[in-house]
Parts: structure tokens; C-alpha cells; sequence
């Protein structure tokens, strides 16, 4: 081996062992024979927030011929979300896109101030969609994560949407960004789509064929919804259901390739039971691998969730329920069914299942709250009286999670 190709070997060495994006950046403009060699690592991720600043960097990315062909994967990031889209503290901890050379490939520190959108918004919202319209730029671009503002407007009537000129800055941006990505979905290849954070409620936008055409390739979808948790009732409000119970089946989960999705995750915000009549009733994936979801309700008077879960069985190998409740039937003073039964009969109904997370997330002292029931002041409440029989349920989900441990000890 000649000195040249050793020492491009060792340059190799040394970035393969950096992890940091800022590191790679520094690493990158030490000398040219560095920045050949990192610049493939530095730029295959790239994260955005919403500032027009960050936008227009990562334009500056989209019109390089040479960098386009590195990235892999393209984040945006609300700054007020952290990278899982919880909500996070009033100051930014590292993940707003700083800029090299004209271009987002970092990221640094920067405060979040009262001016989400640093004075200019619509510059931003206007910066933002210009940036992602070029998506298409990008030939080897499997990963889009979009991690939306993570709570609604406080002034947010949830049974009113104005017209689009009178909409929150957020639920412009948002608008923004997902009809600018749509715009050339042809183009796209996704393998992995997370749209996390999206208001739950529909609009036009999503029955358009290009917003369709972004779901035609991927193996793996996340969607998580953002509503009004406040107000009285607000899980009955017609926008909320609509979204759950229609929009979401038909216009982000019908038009992705059935056989090809492994990896499904779903999210709401509150406690969920969709329609009877959801079209979530004609959704099925042969080939999916992995199941989450979160606050989904199991409600005979509703979708039966149930039966959606039961419909992949046969396919699943990772299951993740979190918040999930049985709902007492209207006046009763106990389900129709304990959660040790459901369990007891999805140990033997997921028989490839190798891997289980159910997470409770109300707690009365040291009692979780799996059951609710209707309330029609206030929606969907957890049921604080002790069910006959709900001692059986801890040990009924240990004993699944015996079965699924030893299927994957196998």
C-alpha cells in the first residue's frame, strides 16, 4: 500500500470516529485531503429548524451539486420540540441548524425566545417552503422527519378553522412545509416518513394525489397528532375525529404500498377511540413487523382497535401499546372484559412476537389507570374505582411478557 492510499486510510479511521456534526464540520475544513473525506459524513444527515436563517442555509445545500448526492436523511425541528417531539424547556439544547460554507449540515446553541420565528415570519414560513420544495434535489434521500411545533395556539378553537390567512404562524408553517415536500413527490423515494406533531385536523392538502404519492415507497411511517387537550370534551370535537377516524386511514395510510410497510407507529395527543364506521377498518399491512401505539383506546362502541391489532398478528414481531385503556361500557360499573383476558388471549393469538412494551401513563398512587369510561361533561375519563378482578391483571401481562421473551431467547 502506497503513502497516499495509507494515509486516506487512516483519515478514514479517525472520521468514522467522530460522531459529533459539529466535530465532522471542524474536521472537514482542517485541509483538503479532510474535507473529501468527511465531507460524505458530515453532510449525510441534515437537520433544519424554523428560522429563516437555518432555511436558507439548507437551500444553499440543495443548489450544491456536490453535496446533494451525500444526504441521506433531512430532519426539521421545531425548536420548541425535542428530537422525539415532546415539548421541551424554554431554552434550545443543541439541535437548531447552524450553517458551513452557505450550507445546514450542524447544529449549534441558540436560545428559543417569545419570537418563535425570530421577528421575520413570514419570511421564514415563506424561506422554509422555498428550501423543501427542492427536496427533489436529492437523489439518495430515503429519511424525512418533520418534527412540528408541539403544542397547539392556547387561543385554538377546536371546533373552528378559520381561513388559512387567519391560521396560528405554527399551522401555516406546517402547511407550508407538507404541501412544499408534496410538491414534487414523484421524484421521492422515502423509505422511513415521520410526520410528527401534525394539528389533527383535516384539510385539503392531504387529498391531493401528490401529498399520496410521498407514502408510495416507504417501509416505515410514524405519524403522531397534535390537538386541543383543554378544552371540555375536545376528543368529540369534529375536527379530532374526523382526522383520527378519516383522514388518517385514507389520506396517510391507504396510499402507502401495503405489502411493502414493516414499521407503523401512531400517536395521539389524548385518549382516542375513532368512529365505528373509521375507515382505519379497511387497513391492513401484511408485512408489518412493528406496531406502536399510543393512547388508543379498546371501546366496543368505537373502532374496535382490537381487531386492528389482531389483523396483523400474524406478521408482528414488536408490539408497543402505551396510555391504551379499556373503556367501560355506558352506566357500567365494570368492563365487559379485564385486561388479563386480553392479554391471556394475545399471548396466544401473537405468535410471532418477540418483542413487547406496554406502557401505562396514569397512575392513581401506585395503580395504574387501564380502565376509563365516558363522561359527557368531559370526554374520556380513567376509571379511579378498583375493578372486580383487576388484581389477575398484572399477572396476566407478565406471563406474555414470559412468552414473548422466551420466543426471542429462541
Amino acid at each position: 500500500m502506497n503513502r497516499r492510499a495509507l494515509t486516506a486510510e487512516l483519515l478514514n479511521m479517525i472520521a468514522s470516529e467522530v460522531t459529533s456534526s459539529q466535530d465532522l464540520l471542524n474536521l472537514r475544513a482542517a485541509n483538503t485531503a479532510l474535507h473529501g473525506i468527511v465531507t460524505p459524513r458530515a453532510f449525510r444527515h441534515v437537520r433544519v429548524t424554523n428560522s429563516k436563517q437555518s432555511a436558507d442555509a439548507f437551500a444553499g445545500i440543495l443548489r450544491s451539486k456536490s453535496l446533494v448526492r451525500n444526504i441521506q436523511q433531512v430532519v426539521l425541528q421545531d425548536k420548541d420540540a425535542d428530537d422525539d417531539g415532546t415539548k421541551r424547556g424554554t431554552q434550545d439544547d443543541g439541535h437548531s441548524a447552524g450553517s458551513v460554507d452557505g450550507a445546514t449540515s450542524s447544529a449549534d446553541s441558540e436560545p428559543v425566545t417569545v419570537d418563535r420565528y425570530e421577528g421575520a415570519v413570514d419570511e421564514t414560513i415563506n424561506a422554509l417552503r422555498a428550501a423543501f420544495a427542492m427536496l427533489s434535489n436529492l437523489p439518495n434521500l430515503r429519511t424525512l422527519r418533520l418534527i412540528f411545533c408541539p403544542t397547539l395556539p392556547n387561543d385554538w378553537d377546536s371546533d373552528f378553522i378559520p381561513e388559512l390567512e387567519e391560521q396560528p404562524d405554527e399551522f401555516r408553517l406546517q402547511l407550508a412545509v407538507l404541501e412544499a415536500v408534496a410538491e414534487h413527490s414523484d421524484r421521492l423515494s422515502l423509505r422511513s416518513l415521520s410526520i410528527i406533531n401534525v394539528f389533527a385536523f383535516h384539510n385539503e392538502l392531504f387529498e391531493r394525489p401528490s401529498f399520496a404519492a410521498l407514502f408510495k415507497s416507504v417501509t416505515a411511517l410514524r405519524v403522531d397528532g397534535v390537538s386541543d387537550t383543554i378544552s371540555v370534551c375536545a376528543c368529540f370535537s369534529v375536527p379530532f375525529c374526523q382526522f383520527w377516524g378519516d383522514t388518517l386511514p385514507q389520506c396517510f395510510l391507504q396510499p402507502v404500498n401495503a405489502s411493502g410497510l414493516e414499521s407503523l407507529t401512531l400517536t395521539s395527543d389524548q385518549d382516542m377511540a375513532a368512529p365505528p364506521d373509521s375507515a382505519l377498518t379497511e387497513v391492513h399491512f401484511p408485512a408489518l413487523k412493528s406496531l406502536s401505539l399510543t393512547n388508543f383506546l379498546f371501546c366496543d362502541l368505537s373502532f374496535r382497535i382490537e381487531e386492528f391489532l389482531l389483523r396483523h398478528k400474524d406478521s408482528l414481531e414488536y408490539l408497543e401499546l402505551r396510555g391504551s385503556k379499556i373503556v367501560l361500557p355506558d352506566w357500567a360499573d365494570e368492563p365487559t372484559e379485564l385486561w388479563a383476558q386480553k392479554w391471556s388471549r394475545f399471548s396466544t393469538e401473537f405468535a410471532s412476537l418477540k418483542d413487547l412494551v406496554v406502557e401505562d401513563t396514569e397512575f392513581d398512587e401506585s395503580r395504574p389507570l387501564r380502565y376509563a369510561k365516558l363522561d359527557p361533561e368531559y370526554g374520556w375519563m380513567p376509571e379511579f374505582m378498583e375493578m372486580p378482578g383487576e388484581e389477575q391483571d398484572n399477572g396476566a401481562l407478565e406471563a406474555w411478557r414470559a412468552v414473548v421473551a422466551a420466543r426471542r431467547a429462541k
